[in-house]
């Protein structure tokens, strides 16, 4: 079984215990459903939960190199999304709306996504920390907080078809609702309690834990 295989693996298990529905992006040996796209690249993961719906990155972590490529990856599904030049189904029914993209790895459950953050302190006296009652590792920090500034500011149009790209950029509409962006780990308090609970840290400030309770939350 590769580690991309085992990450997937990982992620599936954790979320279903949190009661998120989980697609493969192909026939998996654990007889999970697949969700499909009209194109032969897209993420790994589909959540559902409450009639939302999330697309999932999964890397290892092990290597820089998988946040980097992660990182990469996310702004082009989600661009290609967005102008409509990709389209997803579950169960081979119609359409479905992608609320966000996320990037995760096998280290999502111990709060941070690459493997050299074990050994690095977490981050204090930031807004979240108090605000949310929730601390982070600086790499994961870093390439969120990233993630959200360049999908902000707008994809260079060599993500994309060229001619298409430059039509949206005199104004045409993108034909679907732009979705939020960002990473997944489970939250981890100012006291470095590993909650165990799916946290989705999303564009424009806008944290989620997935919860109809949530008074920010991103999808309403």
């Amino acid at each position: 079984m590769s580690e991309k295989v085992k990450s997937m693996g990982i992620l599936a298990n954790w979320l279903e215990k949190h009661n998120w529905k989980i697609y493969y992006n192909q026939k998996n040996e654990d007889n999970r459903p697949v969700f499909h796209a009209n194109s032969n690249s897209k993420p790994d993961l589909l959540l559902s939960k409450a009639g939302v719906n999330v697309l999932v990155e999964v890397k290892p972590g092990n290597k820089h190199q998988h946040i980097l490529d992660g990182y990469q990856q996310i702004l082009e599904y989600a661009g290609e999304y967005h102008i409509g030049r990709t389209k997803y189904k579950k169960e081979d029914k119609e359409n479905i709306e992608i609320d966000a993209f996320v990037l995760a790895t096998q280290y999502s459950l111990s709060g941070f996504l690459y493997n050299d953050e074990q050994e690095t302190d977490w981050m204090s006296n930031s807004w979240i920390e108090k605000n949310r009652n929730i601390v982070e590792k600086p790499i994961t920090h870093s390439v969120t907080r990233l993630l959200w500034r360049q999908w902000e500011k707008g994809i260079p149009s060599n993500f994309f078809n060229i001619q298409r790209a430059n039509k949206l950029a005199e104004g045409a509409q993108c034909p679907n609702k732009r979705p939020k962006i960002g990473t997944l780990i489970s939250r981890v308090d100012r006291n470095h309690r590993i909650t165990g609970e799916p946290y989705m840290f999303l564009n424009s400030n806008k944290f989620s834990d997935m919860t109809e309770e949530d008074d920010i939350h991103p999808f309403n």
